[in-house]
C-alpha cells in the first residue's frame, strides 16, 4: 500500500467569486518524511466547473522545468473532479517551501473547505479512481478512458 501524501492547502488570498487559486505547500508523507517522485506527482481534487482550462504553477527549490497533464470529469452542475499529472524533467524530492498553485476560473470563496478538503496526492502514480484521457481543445465533449 502506498504511503499517504499530505500537504498544507489553502485558497489564495486574492480569490473572488470569478477567479481564485488553490495553493499547495509543504508536500510530505504523513509520517513527515520527504516525498520523492521519479517522474511525476499525481493530484486529484474537486473544483468548481470552469469554462477555461486551469493553470498549474510549480515553484520548486531547486528549480526544474515541469509540465502538466490535466483531465476533468463532471460530478454535478457546479463541480468537477480534476486529475493533474505534474511531470518533472528529472527525479525530484519535495521541500517544505515548494508551492504548487492551481488557478481556477470559479468561486472558491463560498465553500473553501469543499475544494481544499478534496485533494489526494500520489508520487509516481495517479490517485485511485482517477480519470485518464484527454480533454479536447474546444472543451466540447471530452473523451475519457477509465483505468
Amino acid at each position: 500500500m502506498p504511503k499517504t501524501v499530505a500537504a498544507d492547502l489553502s485558497v489564495g488570498n486574492d480569490a473572488n467569486q470569478w477567479y481564485g487559486t488553490l495553493v499547495v505547500t509543504n508536500i510530505r508523507y504523513s509520517d513527515g518524511s520527504s516525498v520523492a517522485a521519479r517522474e511525476f506527482l499525481g493530484v486529484q481534487f474537486t473544483s468548481p466547473i470552469t469554462m477555461s482550462p486551469i493553470t498549474v504553477n510549480a515553484q520548486l527549490t531547486p528549480w526544474q522545468p515541469t509540465s502538466s497533464e490535466i483531465n476533468s470529469e463532471k460530478i454535478d452542475d457546479r463541480s468537477s473532479k480534476l486529475t493533474v499529472k505534474l511531470v518533472f524533467d528529472s527525479a525530484y524530492i519535495f521541500n517544505p517551501t515548494d508551492t504548487i498553485t492551481f488557478g481556477i476560473d470559479g468561486d472558491l470563496t463560498a465553500t473553501p473547505d469543499t475544494w481544499t478538503g478534496s485533494f489526494e496526492f500520489r508520487a509516481d502514480a495517479l490517485p485511485s479512481g482517477v480519470v485518464s484521457g484527454a480533454v479536447d481543445a474546444d472543451w466540447d465533449e471530452p473523451v475519457f478512458v477509465r483505468r
